[in-house]
């Protein structure tokens, strides 16, 4: 069933499936527990994405720093590698591109 009528989705439903992104994510629960775990899974997936940001970013500085450097061009060589592969985790519609 399609509603919009919140209350009656919480007292009526005893499982959601959300539909975003061309995704469908099923949840156990009436509506207030949906709202719940998908602000809980937004949440998780921001604080990934960050993380997977934050590796990328590190990585670059060390690039960008030993990139003219002979003696650590396998180490520049390995971390340009590492940070295209990271590039393919990004978040994309709610789940990591490596997830997939």
């Amino acid at each position: 069933m399609v509603s919009h009528a919140r209350d009656f989705l919480a007292t009526v439903c005893t499982d959601i499936v959300h539909l975003h992104a061309c995704r469908l994510a099923s949840y156990r629960g009436n509506y207030e527990d949906f709202v719940k775990a998908a602000a809980e899974k937004a949440r998780n997936l921001a604080r990934q994405q960050e993380s997977v940001d934050r590796r990328r970013e590190h990585m670059q500085s060390f690039v960008n720093r030993f990139r003219c450097n002979a003696n650590r061009a396998a180490l520049v060589q390995s971390r340009i590698k590492a940070i295209e592969r990271l590039a393919e985790q990004s978040v994309d519609g709610g789940l990591l591109a490596s997830d997939r």
